[in-house]
């Protein structure tokens, strides 16, 4: 049997906990709150979640409430403690019996400590018992979950970048490449320009200074690829010699996750949809409680066909997802004898700093379109 993965946003996962004592003086066990939200195929009408650890009898069970788009649930009195393990059992009918059980996912190694915030992702994977609505799984790209640089930097000087990314897969080790897209006359230099085997959640900083004799604006580009080759790309505008005081920008982009593609195999000519979510997570107070991003969906440049059929303006809500698609028309096979195309999404905000990452096809004429997982 076919195992297809269907890759689904599970959004931030709040920790919060007050210790105090009991009537006997004696301390009590602190307690924290665990918040869940994701995004999930229409064919899933109810949804589990079961958080097992040390000091937790049994589990802690709740279902949790469909607000469209999303799935959302709290659940109050979670004891603090290292490496708990949040299972989500997704089904076709709201009996949740197993004979109905369409997808599957369980992420673990989640701390839940006093005061701090904890961010997991999971990935349900199709059953095969239950039914699910198929189409092959994408390896889901790292999450730059925020970049911190200064606005300006002076034509002699330098500046520091500050990034910091998580991804799907808690046990991924991510690499972090800078690159600076100015040319004239050559590009600014970054030390240390990469980092490698980073831990998902380690923020990394490096030192940028703009080319010699350089004044205009420099366009930076972040790249942080995990162990299995899904990348995202971040980048932003810098001034550089422009005699304006430098201001600290904390950058909040939306985060990017492929979910699925509809269609398996489809003939040169034929369409292939793509489903993806998009998510403005929350941070704080001073983030905008709304974003507004420009969408664009691109392919490389030996292939031939258009896109139809998809969203190009955004208007984000904090702590909110949306889950989109993208139908690609494949006009011919490229000259690459292997058919690979990257289709390409860009989200640009209006601060003009933006994220990228694609989706490999293959485009074989008289055979099929065919999206290869990536992991």
């Amino acid at each position: 049997m076919k195992c297809l993965r269907d890759m689904i946003m599970l959004g931030t996962m709040l920790a919060a906990a007050a210790p105090g004592c009991g009537d006997n003086g004696a301390p009590t066990v602190e307690m924290g709150t665990i918040g869940v939200l994701l995004t999930s195929p229409s064919d899933v009408k109810a949804i589990h979640i079961a958080v097992t650890g040390d000091g937790i009898s049994g589990s802690l069970d709740g279902d949790m409430q469909f607000v469209d788009p999303s799935w959302s649930l709290t659940m109050l009195n979670v004891p603090v403690g290292d490496d708990r393990t949040v299972t989500a059992n997704a089904y076709s009918d709201e009996d949740e019996l197993p004979a109905h059980l369409l997808y599957t996912g369980t992420v673990t190694g989640v701390h839940i400590t006093a005061g701090t915030v904890t961010e997991a992702d999971i990935a349900l994977v199709a059953t095969g018992d239950g039914g699910g609505n198929g189409g092959i799984g994408i390896n889901t790209p790292p999450h730059v979950v925020s970049m911190v640089h200064d606005t300006t930097v002076a034509a002699d000087g330098t500046t520091q970048f500050t990034a910091t990314a998580r991804d799907p897969d808690a046990n991924a080790k991510l690499t972090y490449v800078w690159q600076d897209f100015t040319t004239s006359p050559t590009p600014g230099l970054f030390t240390p320009r990469s980092f490698e085997d980073v831990a998902p959640g380690t923020p990394v900083e490096t030192t940028y200074a703009p080319p010699a004799g350089f004044i205009g604006t420099a366009e930076i580009q972040l790249t942080v690829t995990d162990d299995t080759g899904a990348s995202v790309q971040r980048g932003f505008l810098i001034d550089v010699g422009s005699g304006l005081k430098p201001v600290v920008t904390f950058d909040v982009l939306p985060t990017l996750k492929f979910n699925s593609v509809d269609q398996q195999e489809i003939a040169a000519g034929e369409l292939t949809t793509i489903w993806y979510t998009i998510s403005y997570p929350p941070a704080g107070p001073s983030q905008p409680p709304t974003t507004h991003v420009t969408v664009e969906w691109t392919t490389s440049e030996a292939c031939m066909g258009d896109f139809e059929a998809f969203t190009d303006q955004l208007f984000l809500n904090q702590g909110n997802s949306d889950m989109l698609s993208a139908t690609y028309r494949s006009a011919a096979t490229p000259p690459d004898a292997n058919g690979e195309c990257d289709l390409t999404l860009k989200l640009t905000d209006d601060a003009h700093a933006w994220l990228s990452s694609a989706v490999v096809v293959w485009v074989v004429d008289g055979r099929a379109v065919k999206v290869r997982p990536l992991d």
